[in-house]
């Protein structure tokens, strides 16, 4: 056998053990719908739109096996702004859709789920600039991005569930210059496990 063989081997092997699937009585999948505050990390988006945004999510989580779920979320940010220098009214729309991994960790003596994961992020990001000398500009661009994620998760009663989380997403896109239309994510949400 060659080296990348056995590697690939000793990784199989590795992951069948760590990722013993559940059985069907235990699969777990929950619904929650999350609101927040959107984080930007470009100093440019903060200085047009401030330094946060509402943020509203849709959130689908399901197991896999013990120790990692897979999630996809689709979420909204839109905000009203100043343009620097004029001061003409701007406007930015950002929806994306996500999805990925993640992997909980049962905390002892609670009924709740600490989780990190990670994910690609795939976003629609609308611009529209007024201006009171020319017709309205409307930009449009679509971006490909990484979300980190992270939250503690409690289930209140048998099907309902609250939870507190941080995620951030690194989303890179280019109108007349480069920058990350992402940022930090923070948050509270509320769901329904089936």
């Amino acid at each position: 056998m060659n080296r990348s063989t056995i590697i690939k081997t000793v990784l199989i092997a590795a992951l069948g053990s760590f990722c013993t699937l559940r059985p069907e009585a235990e699969s777990c999948s929950n619904f929650k719908v999350r609101a927040g505050l959107f984080i930007p990390q470009s100093t440019l988006f903060r200085e047009i739109y401030g330094s946060a945004a509402p943020l509203i999510q849709a959130e689908v989580v399901t197991s896999i096996c013990e120790h990692i779920d897979f999630w996809a979320n689709i979420d909204g940010i839109f905000k009203h702004g100043e343009s620097i220098g004029l001061c003409n009214d701007t406007k930015i729309s950002m929806a994306s859709l996500s999805a990925g991994f993640r992997f909980p960790h049962q905390l002892v003596c609670m009924n709740s789920l600490f989780y990190v994961g990670v994910g690609a992020s795939l976003a629609g990001i609308w611009l529209r600039n007024a201006s009171t000398c020319c017709p309205c500009e409307k930009v449009s661009k679509g971006s490909i991005g990484i979300i980190l994620k992270s939250g503690i998760s409690h289930e209140v009663c048998d099907c309902f569930l609250i939870e507190f989380f941080a995620d951030y997403n690194y989303q890179p896109v280019c109108f007349q210059r480069h920058l990350t239309v992402g940022g930090g994510k923070i948050g509270v949400g509320f769901g329904y496990s089936f």
